[in-house]
């Protein structure tokens, strides 16, 4: 029997009109201009995956054109995809290439051989344009020319107010409109005064693309499933829309997860866990590119909407639908930047105030500043070191200056920036107090001897100048050692216990890894949210961490029999290629994937490794044989580390 096929995809735009779900306001207004006797043109603008192409596409096909009210055959839309002008690129390539685009469905042959010759030209100028354009207007014929991704125009300095008035006069005084696309609106994109003072832009009406309503996540559900065995509750769509949001692209992500869960028979009780793991990984990507575009005060309201976020799911929530204290109160400079971020759709109104866009989104904000690593010592080296306390009013100038000047990440100015501003610095501190462990608060010891960490025995303590490394969160140099963590189970543990219970696990569990990395000399490359990626100096020194933290879990494991902590390790070693905070490379690569091959309380690690520690009457090994590893073409000897059997203070 033939499987069904998952009818939700991502990645690519919809092309398909029958797979097309919502976005009916926005059609309407973009062919009511278009039926409008001056054939006026318009400006999509929409974040990065609110679906903007499957919108122009979706526009473009000659039966939704049909059903709008226009003659396809009388009403010529174009699709062009500015994304293949490079930053060399000219006004004329760009026209060479608009008008091969139109060529490809004009029907007319007298307008078809016209644009064959003028597209053969090696540049094509004005009255080449108005010859043409002519010829359209005679025919009583109308180009629509939707253009995509028009930022790469915008931002490129070949493309000089010229070109605009150019483009302008001919959509004014010919039958041709524009319909472009965009993340922001046009004048925004605009490089220079002279060009943002251009009537080119009065043109154009704007659309600001949001999220779906209800009613079109509900069409979405219903269309997509229609002839299909499997079938959505209610609940089921209520909770993709808590984690995923209410974007096209990031439903049809959870969406895809959720029919293949069906598909395979999956437990129903562990099935939306599943959902919601695979799509954190999926969005990911796209998460961070949101973040990497938002100016500071965006990312600081990013920050406090995300605690806030993890406030209301605490035990000292309020009510569902007791609104929330304005954003404002916690940062005075929001205004604008909220603002942005709502247009944007990257923050919602809720009843209890706004919040991320999805719950996703708050938590990979969360861990993104968590556990972002401090400045390398190169970074270090080019600007003097600065007591960020100064800039906090003085009603917290103590305990958040201090917290500042400790915490272990490389966003400390940006969290400075937040508590400044001294009209909402109390209210905010009040918030991040609460969280500062999340954020790698260490208390530093004032006066002393620093501890040496011990391993097992017969491993050589950490020397002065590594402990000084780890205290400066510098990562090491050379030959290194990788080891990648994973709690096993965490998005069940949070399904299962609810957030609150489950937060507090994972703060025990990050603490018992850090204070064994620093322990043990380990510099922190990333925190994954329920594991790390550290990389160690010494082979030795990495092995007696993970030794140490499988029996301190153990032990926590026996005194907490309903909520165990168990964690996978792989260790491997190399020449690790290292990117500002960042390592790469086979040898990180190995690391990751031996982790995978294990479960829960297990250390897995490469025979590299294993010969690097050398022989230790300290640690005894499991030969686990030969296995085969994803992307590697012979396989690896792998061994298991009897950690229970091996000595460890």
């Amino acid at each position: 029997m033939t499987e069904p096929l998952n009818p939700f995809t991502y990645g690519n735009p919809i092309s398909d009109p029958r797979r097309f779900y919502g976005r009916s306001r926005e059609l309407e207004q973009v062919f009511s201009r278009l039926r409008d006797p001056e054939f006026e043109s318009t400006s999509v603008v929409g974040e990065h995956r609110m679906g903007r192409s499957s919108l122009l596409l979706h526009t473009a096909h000659p039966d939704v054109v049909r059903q709008r009210g226009l003659d396809p055959n009388t009403y010529i839309f174009v699709y062009a995809h500015l994304d293949v002008i490079p930053s060399t690129g000219t006004p004329a390539r760009f026209y060479n290439y608009v008008l091969r685009r139109i060529g490809s469905v004009i029907r007319d042959q007298e307008l078809a051989d016209l644009l064959r010759q003028l597209s053969q030209r090696e540049a094509v100028d004005a009255y080449d344009l108005e010859d043409l354009f002519d010829l359209v207007d005679r025919k009583e014929l109308y180009i629509v020319l939707l253009l995509d991704d028009f930022e790469n125009i915008a931002s490129n300095p070949n493309f000089g107010p010229e070109f605009y008035y150019g483009l302008r006069s001919l959509a004014i005084h010919h039958h041709l409109a524009l319909v472009t696309a965009s993340m922001s609106d046009l004048v925004d994109l605009s490089r220079t005064d002279t060009i943002r003072a251009s009537p080119f832009f009065n043109i154009f009406a704007t659309i600001n693309l949001q999220p779906f309503s209800t009613a079109d996540i509900q069409a979405m559900r219903a269309g997509s499933l229609e002839g299909s065995s499997v079938s959505f509750t209610d609940a089921d769509v209520d909770q993709v829309v808590r984690f995923a949001g209410r974007q096209p692209f990031f439903l049809q992500i959870a969406f895809h997860f959720l029919f293949e869960t069906h598909r395979a028979g999956e437990d129903p009780a562990r099935r939306m866990a599943q959902v919601e793991e695979r799509f954190q990984a999926a969005a990911e990507p796209h998460l961070l590119g949101y973040w990497q575009h938002s100016n500071d005060n965006e990312r600081i309201v990013l920050m406090a909407l995300a605690l806030l976020l993890c406030s209301r799911e605490s035990e000292q929530a309020p009510a569902p639908g007791t609104p929330a204290a304005p954003i404002e109160a916690l940062f005075a400079g929001a205004g604008s930047a909220l603002a942005s971020l709502t247009r944007r759709g990257l923050v919602l109104r809720t009843p209890e105030g706004h919040a991320p866009f999805c719950t996703a989104f708050g938590r990979w904000v969360l861990q993104e500043v968590a556990s972002a690593p401090p400045l390398t010592g190169a970074e270090r080296d080019k600007e003097k070191p600065k007591d960020l306390s100064l800039s906090l009013p003085a009603s917290i100038k103590g305990p958040a200056g201090k917290w500042l000047n400790t915490v272990h990440t490389k966003y400390k100015d940006l969290f400075a920036k937040w508590l400044s501003d001294p009209r909402s610095a109390e209210r905010a501190w009040a918030l991040l107090e609460r969280w500062k462990d999340a954020f790698g608060y260490r208390e530093l010891a004032a006066a002393g001897p620093v501890e040496t960490a011990e391993g097992p025995p017969e491993l050589p303590a950490l020397t002065q100048a590594e402990l000084e490394q780890a205290a400066r969160h510098l990562p090491p140099q050379g030959t290194v050692s990788i080891l990648f963590t994973d709690l096993e189970g965490s998005t069940a543990m949070f399904q299962t216990l609810g957030d609150q219970q489950a937060r507090g696990l994972l703060r025990i569990h990050d603490h018992i890894l850090r204070q064994w990395f620093a322990k043990c000399g380990g510099y922190e490359v990333k925190n994954t949210g329920d594991g790390f990626m550290v990389a160690f100096p010494s082979a030795r020194k990495a092995l007696a961490c993970t030794i140490g933290i499988q029996k301190e879990l153990d032990a926590f494991t026996r005194d907490h029999a309903a909520t165990p902590l168990r964690v996978r390790m792989g260790l491997n070693a190399g020449e690790a290629l290292q990117e500002e905070q960042d390592f790469f490379g086979s040898a990180v690569i190995l690391a990751a994937r031996i982790m995978a091959k294990g479960s829960g309380g297990q250390v897995l690690v490469s025979e590299l490794f294993r010969r690097l520690v050398g022989t230790t009457a300290a640690v005894t090994y499991i030969d686990r044989g030969q296995e085969q590893i994803t992307g590697f073409e012979e396989p690896q000897h792998v061994y298991e580390v009897d950690w229970r059997a091996s000595k460890a203070e």
